[in-house]
């Protein structure tokens, strides 16, 4: 009996030393598994908040656009956000493009604003606090949202709008997709008060390219043509090279940040264009401020107006056009600004205006002291305030 009850005791520990050990392997730290259950916890976040910057940089000028604001994916109509945004285009000589906007997506319909310089559109005069209101599919007719940002990167997801559908269908096949190769070099940091852990990351080519396939049998309900398995060929080939780093909650697994560096050579140029790209999230699953739109415009009598200016046509025969929206869009431009001498005050290339949006010392043309004026810097997207690139990461 003794024998017996010895037996069993052994066996007992066996099989818990087993359970045990089991549980420690499963539970190990490792980047992929990381990345792994961040994707996981991510695709079951409702409402966040996000504040994000992108720079482009071809021929040593320098685009810098940042956004900021919040979505919400809870809403039984779909997928709603909101978003202030501000695009700085430096262009030749001492001339420059500054556009600040916000933008509502509110149960399928889409609201637009500029404020002061507010683009230029021929036949239209818009106003800082004038709202233009499109319903869902007219959002092309305007041509880009953010007038004079020419993205280095366009992809068949930025080809028209998004449905709400296929938006969550593209946040499960995020869940569960094994895109990303990712390495981990053991350090900690901290962002907005959350310990992290920064994980280098780049995507698996072969395994991008046969998600993005599946994305569009998502988004068309069709196959891959063959000129879209070229494009996308090519653009996984691309991205494959990017730079990527995560910064993940160690507690919650949450994404907080992420950085992307990179660079491609435009089609039309052949000149290189390089890319910086920074994202952090906030406010999970907290309840986003409220959608205030006050009066609006339609989309379709700003089109008509512009139409009629373009055209000389009366508006009796605009409006006799039934598929007006569908063969237009709007032709908008940027005021030009220049930076005037008295307004450069170190002499660096940036006005005092530039000097404040890129957080540099409008006193001093070398505010981080390498030997490079802060004006070149920016043209080059680096770091005027210190190494790396632009938004300063050092990747």
């Amino acid at each position: 009996m003794k024998k017996s009850l010895i037996f069993i005791l052994i066996s007992v520990c066996v099989l818990m030393s087993i359970t045990f050990a089991t549980y420690i392997v499963m539970t190990k730290f490792t980047p992929e598994r990381e990345v792994f259950l961040m994707l996981q916890k991510m695709s079951e976040i409702n409402t966040f908040s996000h504040s994000s910057g992108f720079a482009w940089s071809k021929n040593e000028k320098s685009t810098t656009l940042y956004a900021n604001g919040g979505v919400d994916l809870s809403s039984e109509n779909g997928m709603n956000y909101k978003t202030r945004f501000r695009l700085v285009k430096l262009l030749a000589g001492q001339d420059f493009n500054d556009l600040k906007g916000e933008v509502h997506y509110v149960n399928n319909q889409t609201y637009l604003r500029y404020e002061k310089p507010v683009p230029e559109i021929l036949g239209v005069k818009l106003t800082d606090d004038q709202w233009v209101e499109f319903d869902y599919g007219e959002l092309s007719g305007w041509g880009n949202i953010i007038v004079g940002a020419d993205f280095p990167i366009k992809t068949f997801l930025t080809d028209g709008e998004l449905s709400d559908a296929f938006v969550l269908e593209l946040r499960e096949m995020l869940r569960n997709s094994d895109i990303f190769l990712s390495s981990f070099n053991n350090i900690t940091e901290l962002v907005n008060g959350v310990n992290t852990r920064p994980i280098d990351v780049r995507f698996d080519r072969d395994a991008l390219y046969t998600f993005l396939l599946d994305v569009i049998r998502v988004k068309y309900s069709r196959e891959p043509s063959d000129t879209e398995r070229v494009e996308i060929k090519l653009l996984s080939e691309k991205l494959s090279k990017f730079k990527i780093k995560f910064w993940i909650g160690i507690k919650d697994h949450l994404l907080y940040r992420v950085h992307v560096i990179g660079g491609v050579i435009d089609e039309d140029s052949d000149l290189f264009i390089s890319m910086d790209n920074k994202i952090e999230f906030s406010d999970f699953n907290k309840q986003i401020g409220a959608y205030k739109v006050k009066q609006s415009v339609y989309f379709k009598d700003i089109l008509s107006k512009h139409r009629e200016s373009l055209l000389g046509l009366s508006r009796s025969k605009i409006h006799g056009s039934k598929n007006i929206v569908s063969e237009s869009t709007i032709t908008a431009k940027l005021p030009r600004q220049t930076i005037e001498v008295n307004n450069d005050r170190d002499k660096d290339g940036l006005s005092d205006i530039l000097e404040k949006f890129y957080g540099t010392n409008p006193d001093n043309p070398d505010t981080d002291g390498d030997g490079v004026m802060d004006g070149v810097e920016v043209n080059k997207s680096l770091n005027p305030n210190g190494n790396g690139s632009l938004f300063g990461f050092g990747l």
